[in-house]
């Protein structure tokens, strides 16, 4: 995808299998490469690398503070500043290879639905966290 402003290049600069455009906010084009922290996206490049799989779709990633605001996102959630991802998973056992792949990457703060895996590498929270959201 061509972004405005943005060579395909810069697009694809350090990673191997995402574009940095996956990271956008919606309403902001460009917005993955000039506000996302690298350390997130480069570990879910090395999870991708370990599972052999892609996730199906990057759901959320760096969001502007209007769009947090659409999202109702708080004050002080991880994607205002580029250092949260939440992205989908075909299958179940996909879904728990990325888990596993990203837990010997180091990440301690997960959050589980059905269908997504939501991790941060934001520093200001302390201790290790891991939510399961399943519903019956």
């Amino acid at each position: 995808m061509y972004i405005r402003g943005m060579s395909e290049d810069k697009n694809v600069e350090g990673l191997h299998y995402l574009k940095w455009s996956d990271f956008d906010c919606p309403h902001q084009e460009g917005s993955g490469y000039k506000f996302m922290e690298k350390e997130p996206v480069f570990i879910l490049e090395k999870a991708i690398t370990m599972t052999t799989l892609l996730p199906t779709k990057i759901t959320l990633a760096y969001v502007s503070p209007q769009y947090a605001s659409t999202l109702c996102l708080e004050e002080d959630s991880s994607h205002r500043i580029g250092r949260a991802i939440e992205f989908t998973c075909a299958t179940h056992k996909s879904m728990m290879l990325f888990v596993a792949a990203l837990c010997s990457l180091g990440v301690r703060r997960m959050r589980l639905s059905p269908k997504t895996i939501y991790f941060d590498t934001d520093h200001k929270f302390r201790g290790e966290s891991l939510e399961i959201l399943f519903k019956c």
